[in-house]
Protein backbone atom coordinates (compact mmCIF):
# COMPACT_ATOMS: atom_id res chain seq x y z
CA UNK A 1 0.00 0.00 0.00
CA UNK A 2 2.75 2.45 0.95
CA UNK A 3 4.70 1.54 -2.19
CA UNK A 4 1.79 2.48 -4.44
CA UNK A 5 1.27 5.73 -2.59
CA UNK A 6 4.98 6.57 -2.82
CA UNK A 7 5.04 5.71 -6.54
CA UNK A 8 2.00 7.88 -7.18
CA UNK A 9 3.54 10.75 -5.26
CA UNK A 10 6.86 10.47 -7.10
CA UNK A 11 5.14 10.35 -10.50
CA UNK A 12 2.93 13.33 -9.67
CA UNK A 13 5.98 15.34 -8.65
CA UNK A 14 8.44 14.11 -11.27
CA UNK A 15 6.13 13.26 -14.16
CA UNK A 16 6.54 16.67 -15.80
CA UNK A 17 10.31 16.33 -15.50
CA UNK A 18 10.27 12.94 -17.24
CA UNK A 19 7.99 14.34 -19.96
CA UNK A 20 10.43 17.21 -20.47
CA UNK A 21 13.33 14.77 -20.84
CA UNK A 22 11.39 12.83 -23.49
CA UNK A 23 10.61 16.05 -25.38
CA UNK A 24 14.24 17.18 -25.20
CA UNK A 25 15.38 13.75 -26.34
CA UNK A 26 12.89 13.78 -29.20
CA UNK A 27 14.03 17.27 -30.22
CA UNK A 28 17.64 16.11 -30.40
CA UNK A 29 16.69 13.07 -32.47
CA UNK A 30 14.50 15.18 -34.78
CA UNK A 31 17.31 17.67 -35.30
CA UNK A 32 19.84 14.91 -35.99
CA UNK A 33 17.45 13.23 -38.42
CA UNK A 34 16.98 16.53 -40.27
CA UNK A 35 20.75 16.99 -40.52
CA UNK A 36 21.04 13.51 -42.02
CA UNK A 37 18.16 14.17 -44.42
CA UNK A 38 19.82 17.40 -45.54
CA UNK A 39 22.70 15.17 -46.69
CA UNK A 40 20.37 12.76 -48.51
CA UNK A 41 22.48 12.81 -51.66
CA UNK A 42 24.04 9.93 -49.76
CA UNK A 43 20.97 7.66 -49.82
CA UNK A 44 22.14 5.82 -46.71
CA UNK A 45 21.95 9.07 -44.73
CA UNK A 46 18.43 9.72 -45.98
CA UNK A 47 17.41 6.24 -44.93
CA UNK A 48 19.04 6.73 -41.53
CA UNK A 49 16.97 9.89 -41.06
CA UNK A 50 13.85 7.85 -41.78
CA UNK A 51 14.83 5.32 -39.11
CA UNK A 52 15.32 8.12 -36.59
CA UNK A 53 11.94 9.72 -37.36
CA UNK A 54 10.36 6.31 -36.94
CA UNK A 55 12.08 5.92 -33.57
CA UNK A 56 10.57 9.22 -32.39
CA UNK A 57 7.14 7.86 -33.27
CA UNK A 58 7.69 4.83 -31.05
CA UNK A 59 7.81 7.18 -28.03
CA UNK A 60 5.40 9.78 -29.40
CA UNK A 61 3.07 8.30 -32.06
CA UNK A 62 1.39 11.66 -32.69
CA UNK A 63 4.59 13.62 -33.30
CA UNK A 64 3.53 15.76 -36.25
CA UNK A 65 7.04 16.70 -37.31
CA UNK A 66 8.20 13.09 -37.50
CA UNK A 67 5.02 12.06 -39.33
CA UNK A 68 5.16 14.64 -42.10
CA UNK A 69 8.90 14.29 -42.52
CA UNK A 70 8.54 10.53 -42.90
CA UNK A 71 5.86 11.13 -45.53
CA UNK A 72 8.17 13.51 -47.42
CA UNK A 73 11.14 11.16 -47.06
CA UNK A 74 9.17 8.26 -48.54
CA UNK A 75 8.27 10.44 -51.54
CA UNK A 76 11.95 11.34 -51.95
CA UNK A 77 13.06 7.72 -51.56
CA UNK A 78 10.63 6.48 -54.20
CA UNK A 79 11.35 9.37 -56.59
CA UNK A 80 15.11 9.82 -56.27
CA UNK A 81 16.58 7.46 -53.70
CA UNK A 82 15.77 4.13 -55.31
CA UNK A 83 16.70 4.33 -59.00
CA UNK A 84 17.26 0.56 -59.17
CA UNK A 85 13.82 -0.22 -57.70
CA UNK A 86 11.05 -1.45 -59.93
CA UNK A 87 7.66 0.20 -60.26
CA UNK A 88 6.03 -2.17 -57.78
CA UNK A 89 8.64 -1.44 -55.11
CA UNK A 90 8.43 2.32 -55.73
CA UNK A 91 4.64 2.18 -55.48
CA UNK A 92 4.94 0.42 -52.12
CA UNK A 93 7.28 3.18 -50.89
CA UNK A 94 4.84 5.86 -52.12
CA UNK A 95 1.98 4.10 -50.35
CA UNK A 96 3.91 4.08 -47.06
CA UNK A 97 4.49 7.78 -47.50
CA UNK A 98 0.80 8.37 -48.09
CA UNK A 99 0.00 6.41 -44.93
CA UNK A 100 2.39 8.60 -42.90
CA UNK A 101 0.87 11.73 -44.44
CA UNK A 102 -2.63 10.63 -43.46
CA UNK A 103 -1.48 10.09 -39.88
CA UNK A 104 0.01 13.58 -39.82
Amino acid sequence: MHTRLASALIMSLCGPLFADVVVQGSRAVLDHAQALYNDRADVARGREAMVLWDSVLKDDPANYEALWKLARAHWWLATYGSPQAGDVEKLAIFEKGIAWAKLA
